[in-house]
């Protein structure tokens, strides 16, 4: 009856008044207010958020087991019932902090009855966790008056070590008060332009365990000039808001991330908006030590060949975690020490190591740029630290271990949260795959894998973003990531930059230039002149000329800005949303035209524009860019069949799966004929759970003559297609193109670069690359697969054929596809 209980909390809610501005407060939603109706929707849906300021919905569900357990919305029950049974009321979490930054008169403060007590401290208090950990103790009061004296725990994210060693003085306060009154002082910190040092701190949803590492640091430093970028990273609202009181402090720069920019990618934006000469990697579970800058820095300092510097990590019950950390060619991190007693003599020597943790890592900034910071690879999280150092190594730097310099570490207090809903299982072993990949031939004595050094380009960003000319903006609302899709949008906005506008590459939420850089090194495409802004930033230009938007559905979300010239960019019309019908439907009637990639989306666009009666501007088609490539010979006595494609779970899967089945039956037929064969299954995979439990599943098929090669280099990547006999292409197989064209390839770049390097090809049927098999040969059919089985068939009847003549593929080039498009922009 959950539908039913909900139902009345929409109910008595709608008739009920909030608090409509501190709602807005709450949820972080002030410069673009969410109406009364659905304030109230949210409220009724999320317990967590407040109605008004004077009433905690957490509170009152402790302090009433009943009311947690009927499932009735704590305030719904206490309008019904709790006022007429008297129960107490307390003011909400949030009531301090939002009356703190919106200054209410002091008449105010006294009609709410405020104590002094009741002061931004209490946020680091949880009534919930107190009352369970400490049976019999009751409350904030409680905690107050006994708790805090007792050295009592008021919150799982409240570091007693941390507060014991750093807060605790002669006057015996209690440590999280002491700490509070330390806070207080630090509004009359300076900032220069030119810190000492910049630190990088992530938070994502531990608010209190940053605001206690910031204070550490703030205390125990031996510098005083120095700069801390806390990013945030999409936490939620109510966590968000909590690091609002690092705003009085002038040294600190709080950066909001609209998303989970994962672990690698939200420290490279940290590190980019930093001015320190030197940056440190820190943790938000690791608690310095007095003057554990000092030593650090001193350490870089004596010796330009060392790349980077960390730590002696203690675990907060004193014994040693890491006294540097060796990796080994399996891809394991051994930490040095790890257990044992922290004051051996041992572990209190300065000796250089192969691998330091990114919990507490210092090094220039410029090295960081360097070796272009962490890899995307990663994501979300794992073995980018260990990348970061092998980088450093590999260009000739060391990596030393600095014992004088002490950290408390929590370790992992943030990514084994039982609620963040990581499988580390499949995470970890699937990042340590992608670091052996690239790493274990140097760690076992062998040549480095190439690192591209993209330091040039950083250094020109300043003079590029004071260039003056006419503006471009390219926008894009999804992820950038590597695939055909990136590549073409990455093209346009090169496109714009060689016909001399000033281009910026635009998405929703914030990314690093370390990543544009990564990317587009990747891809083939050149990013250096490719400004990056998010769409907050994008309100801020106040002339773009040229604007081009790329989407997925008929028509995109964001409406036509150019004053003089806007192209849509349509990869394929995917069924929209009802939302996106109601509000975006005809935003794309302002464009001049809509580029789309084959005549395979152009069909499917205008069918879809025909659904809705719209008038559509001119659609072309501009195929995307191919780097043509040279032949090499192919492995004698040895069929190799190649597939090269993203590992997707749903949506537009490359259909992997059934590509091994059609191998399995290439295999016995070649056996038969006593022919041996390989296929290689080359694919970046993604963050998703759902994407890497495919790829799981994909490996428990795979037979011994089967490689999947994870995120391979643009270069391995050219190296198999030249190695490769045949490429088998089989995104769309076994569904119905009238229902569902969306799942099948729109256009195709990979065959026509593999045709350039001399393989086969065999498509399904249906799709772009159907439509190329057609403009390339005489007799495409020779080329399509109609069925699983049909894969076999077609590659062993193309075995010895030697006539495989096709027409110039100079009508997909990258310069082809730079001439059609300067016509369109100039």
């Amino acid at each position: 009856m959950e539908w039913l209980k909900q139902a009345l909390a929409h109910k008595v809610l709608k008739k009920q008044d909030i608090d409509l501005e501190f709602i807005n407060f709450q949820l972080g939603t002030e410069k673009y207010p969410i109406n009364e109706k659905k304030a109230k929707k949210l409220v009724a849906e999320n317990w967590l958020i407040d109605p008004i300021p004077t009433f905690s919905c957490e509170d009152y569900l402790y302090n009433n087991p009943d009311v947690m357990a009927s499932g009735i919305h704590p305030y719904v029950h206490y309008l019904k019932f709790g006022k007429k049974e008297a129960r107490g009321i307390k003011n909400s979490k949030q009531y301090d902090v939002y009356f703190g930054i919106h200054q209410v008169p002091k008449e105010t403060n006294e009609q709410q009855n405020i104590t002094l007590e009741e002061t931004p401290v209490s946020i680091f208090f949880n009534s919930i966790f107190y009352n369970n950990k400490y049976p019999g103790a009751w409350g904030w009061e409680h905690y107050l008056s006994h708790g805090q004296y007792e050295n009592k725990i008021p919150n799982k994210d409240v570091i007693p070590e941390a507060l014991e060693a750093f807060f605790r003085d002669e006057s015996e306060q209690p440590p999280l008060v002491n700490m509070y009154n330390f806070a207080q002082t630090l509004e009359q910190n300076k900032c220069s332009d030119k810190p000492v040092y910049s630190i990088v701190i992530l938070n994502w949803n531990k608010s209190l365990m940053t605001l206690q590492c910031v204070y550490t640091i703030l205390k125990n430093s031996y510098y005083t000039d120095i700069e801390i970028i806390v990013v945030d990273n999409g936490s939620m609202e109510h966590d968000y808001v909590n690091l609002l009181e690092l705003a009085k402090v002038p040294c600190v720069k709080v950066i909001r991330n609209n998303s989970n920019r994962f672990y690698g990618e939200a420290n490279n934006i940290g590190v980019e908006a930093a001015n320190g000469e030197y940056i440190c990697l820190l943790n938000n579970d690791a608690f310095v030590h007095k003057y554990w800058d000092k030593h650090l820095i001193e350490k870089l300092e004596s010796d330009d060949s060392i790349g980077g510097v960390g730590p002696k990590f203690l675990f907060p019950d004193g014994r040693l975690q890491e006294a540097g950390g060796e990796l080994n060619p399996c891809g394991q991190n051994v930490q040095i020490g790890k257990g044992l007693d922290a004051s051996l003599d041992a572990f209190n020597v300065e000796y250089e190591v192969s691998h330091v943790s990114a919990a507490c890592f210092m090094l220039r900034k410029d090295l960081f740029y360097r070796v272009n910071g962490f890899d995307y690879r990663y994501e979300p999280a794992y073995f980018e630290d260990a990348d970061l150092t092998a980088k450093i190594k590999s260009i000739g730097l060391s990596i030393w271990y600095v014992p004088q310099s002490q950290v408390i570490h929590v370790e992992n207090a943030t990514s084994k949260d039982e609620n963040i809903g990581f499988q580390f299982g499949s995470l970890i072993s699937t990042n340590r795959l992608k670091f052996v990949a690239r790493w274990s031939e140097y760690l076992r004595g062998g040549e480095s894998p190439y690192i591209p050094d993209f330091s040039r380009e950083y250094t020109a960003r300043a003079a590029l973003e004071r260039k003056d000319a006419k503006i471009a903006v390219v926008y894009s609302p999804y992820n950038l990531t590597p695939g055909g899709g990136e590549r073409y949008v990455l093209n346009l906005a090169l496109s714009a930059v060689k016909s001399g506008y000033k281009t910026y590459f635009c998405s929703p939420d914030t990314y690093s230039s370390m990543r544009l850089f990564t990317i587009g090194h990747e891809l083939g495409v050149d990013t250096s002149e490719i400004l990056l802004i998010n769409e907050y930033q994008l309100n801020t230009i106040k002339e773009v000329e040229l604007f081009i938007a790329m989407s997925n559905e008929l028509s995109p979300k964001i409406q036509a800005i150019g004053t003089k010239r806007n192209i849509y960019h349509c990869q394929f019309p995917f069924p929209m949303s009802d939302w996106h019908k109601a509000n975006c439907l005809e935003n794309v009637l302002g464009y001049d035209e809509v580029i789309v990639n084959s005549e395979f989306t152009r069909s499917a666009f205008l069918q879809e524009g025909q659904k809705f009666g719209l008038k559509l501007p001119t659609v072309s088609v501009v195929s995307p860019p191919v780097e043509i490539l040279s032949t090499a010979e192919k492995p004698k006595n040895l069929v190799r069949i190649l597939n090269v494609g993203r590992f997707i779970a749903g949506g537009h899967c490359k259909k992997q799966k059934e590509l091994l089945q059609a191998f399995e039956v290439l295999s016995q037929k070649l056996e038969e004929l006593g022919i041996e064969c390989e296929l290689l299954l080359v694919g970046a995979l993604s963050s998703s759970q759902e994407d890497r439990d495919y790829l799981s599943v994909l490996k428990m098929n795979a037979n011994d003559n089967v490689k999947i090669i994870l995120n391979a280099s643009r270069q391995e990547v050219i190296d198999y297609y030249k190695s490769a006999h045949f490429y088998w292409h089989g995104t769309g197989m076994n569904e119905d193109v009238k229902t569902r064209p969306e799942v099948f390839e729109h256009f195709g770049i990979t065959p026509i670069e593999a045709i350039s390097a001399g393989c086969i090809p065999v498509v399904w049927h249906e799709g772009g690359p159907a439509h190329t098999m057609e403009k390339l040969y005489s007799n495409p059919e020779r080329f399509l697969a109609h069925s699983i089985n049909e894969y076999a068939d077609k590659t062993i009847a193309l075995l010895d054929d030697s006539d495989l003549v096709h027409a110039s593929l100079d009508i997909f080039s990258e310069q082809q596809f730079y001439n059609v498009l300067n016509d369109k922009i100039k």
